[in-house]
């Protein structure tokens, strides 16, 4: 076997010292063939914010500093941590090297969360040729040979001047750091999003800021949760609006639950958040099927696919034969002419179940979703979209069972019907998604009040024009969206609803006018109410008509709890497809 020499820095350099021997280093690499299942419930995408956590993480490891090079590795690599609220427990990096990929650094609190980030690294690299270096003498070496990584060689690591001094054992590139090491150094260690950068009052967050109120949150999810086990089916939430495992844990207080999902990329991120259960409720393309199948061959999670035509069906031998995965998939009904979807006597509903079945997939059931409740108002008119919708997935199911087909899955739903159906026989699930957060839409539609809704963009008073009665945020359509969902409702709320600081509805003021940075606040036409006082440089917390799109503008939330100005925490959240 090769034997390397690899020298590595101490916390100080002494001129002339000697390099001392470190630790024995094993060197495992193959192809990456092993079945990889994290238990990820507590691990997420690292972001920018976390920079400086992750650093004193490491020093405290490994008893020396280097944030330059951790830094730099991050800056090329895929970064995941160990994020129990109050604290940090560890992280790890992934990036490229030579002819596929190289896990590490790792620190951990313990081999036990160090083995848990390697799996969650290695659950995206199923098939790719992957290194990982482990310190001898923590016994990894079986483990990494459990999973196809033979040893290859070993190295010496070493460090210039003094042995550095970490608290714990040299581990696996993890380091063990005990909870009176970290306690030392409270200040650096501490991961509540209150530390590491992120700010701690709204008054310094830099504007536009997108803002959740725990509260509301908490009521809105408590809301649909009792209702739908009222109604005795099971609640599958829509993750598309909040696109955040922090979002989700508090939909899941006791762990992932089944979910739907709006991307692909969702699927990724809560597969690796630890969700098994999902649906992806969007008509799949060849391309997306391939790659949700393939993150099920990856992670053993189970992604149930959406479609409503022969050609999709037809597809599913592709999907199945480039995977080798056998996708199940449900059959989109339109329930009150929509969208997309078959009617339930429509005699495509059967053939294309029957292409299902001889692609090689499983057909798990018929999902039907009642967007024309969007465009209702009226407490009749909503319970009897919900009826509709119900009779309609029903009937559906009942045709295809008629035909030999088990479909044991009939969901529906949307947030407007999910609220106000009052009979669910024959329905297995309910989908909903904008009800964690709620809008202007939903307020409009009768779903909510105003004081319910939990999302809002924090902007600041930069401007006036007194003569055309103007007050100009610096919240434009970037931040805001350019949803205008209101405009054909009762009550037009232009680009939003504005608030006081505090969030307190100031009567009558919306943004009637966006461009990309800036909005124009003006009282709504043929109020007679009068501008309040809102001087340059103060503050204002715009509603949005559609949660979704607005929360889809921003990269986080800054958590806070109803008028108090403090910022509870910052939770990330997911974008792209």
């Amino acid at each position: 076997m090769c034997c390397s020499i690899r020298q590595r820095k101490g916390s100080r350099s002494i001129g002339g010292a000697a390099s001392l021997a470190w630790g024995t280093v094993l060197q495992r690499q193959g192809p990456l063939t092993a079945a990889v299942t994290p238990n990820a419930c507590d691990i997420r995408p690292a972001t920018a914010s976390d920079m400086a956590a992750i650093q004193a993480f490491d020093e405290l490891a490994t008893g020396m500093p280097r944030p330059s090079m951790v830094a730099a590795l991050a800056d090329v690599g895929d970064v995941t941590v160990i994020d129990r609220g109050e604290r940090f427990a560890g992280y790890a990096i992934t990036r490229r090297f030579g002819r596929g990929f190289v896990v590490g650094p790792v620190a951990a609190e313990s081999l036990q969360d160090a083995k848990r980030l390697i799996l969650a690294q290695l659950a995206t690299l199923h098939g790719q040729f992957v290194r990982v270096d482990v310190y001898a003498e923590h016994g990894l070496g079986d483990w990494l040979e459990s999973l196809g990584l033979a040893r290859v060689g070993h190295a010496i690591a070493m460090v210039n001047g003094r042995r550095p001094v970490s608290d714990g054992q040299p581990g696996c590139m993890p380091w063990r750091i005990s909870r009176s090491a970290r306690n030392e150094d409270t200040g650096a260690m501490e991961r509540n999003e209150k530390t590491c950068g992120a700010v701690k009052a709204i008054d310094v967050l830099v504007t536009p800021s997108l803002l959740l109120d725990r509260g509301r949150l908490e009521r809105n999810i408590q809301r649909l949760a009792e209702h739908a086990k009222k109604l005795g089916v099971v609640l599958r939430p829509h993750m598309k609006t909040a696109k955040s495992i922090d979002v989700a844990r508090h939909v899941f207080p006791h762990g992932p639950g089944p979910i739907t999902v709006s991307t692909v990329a969702e699927a990724e991120y809560f597969a690796g958040h630890g969700f098994r259960d999902m649906t992806y409720a969007v008509g799949m393309s060849t391309a997306s099927a391939i790659r949700a199948m393939a993150l099920c061959r990856r992670t053993g999670v189970d992604v149930k696919l959406l479609l409503d035509t022969v050609e999709q069906a037809d597809a599913l031998a592709d999907v199945r034969a480039a995977t080798g995965v056998t996708p199940s998939v449900f059959i989109e009904l339109d329930c009150d002419d929509h969208r997309g979807g078959l009617k339930p006597d429509d005699p495509k509903l059967v053939e294309v179940a029957g292409r299902i079945v001889t692609a090689g997939a499983n057909l798990v059931g018929v999902l039907a979703h009642a967007g024309e409740s969007y465009g209702l108002s009226t407490l009749d008119a909503l319970v009897t979209a919900a009826e509709n919708e119900r009779l309609a997935t029903v009937r559906a199911a009942e045709i295809l069972r008629a035909r030999g087909h088990a479909c044991p899955i009939v969901s529906l739903g949307s947030t407007p019907t999910a609220h106000f159906a009052e009979n669910l026989e024959g329905i297995t699930e309910l989908r909903a998604g904008a009800y964690m957060f709620f809008d202007l839409v939903q307020h409009g539609v009768g779903v909510c009040d105003i004081d319910d809704i939990a999302v809002s963009v924090l902007a600041t008073v930069i401007g006036a024009k007194p003569e055309k009665r103007w007050v100009l945020v610096d919240a434009g359509w970037m931040a805001l969206s350019r949803d205008r969902g209101t405009a054909n409702q009762q009550v037009d709320q232009g680009y939003g609803v504005v608030c006081d600081e505090k969030g307190r509805v100031l009567e009558d003021v919306i943004v009637s006018q966006a461009s990309q940075e800036h909005g124009i606040l003006t009282i709504r036409s043929g109020s007679g109410k009068s501008m309040p006082e809102l001087p340059i440089g103060s503050r204002v917390r715009i509603l949005p008509n559609h949660a979704c799109a607005m929360a889809g503008q921003h990269d986080f939330y800054s958590v806070v709890d109803g008028e108090s100005p403090v910022i509870e925490a910052r939770w990330e959240r997911i974008r792209g497809w």
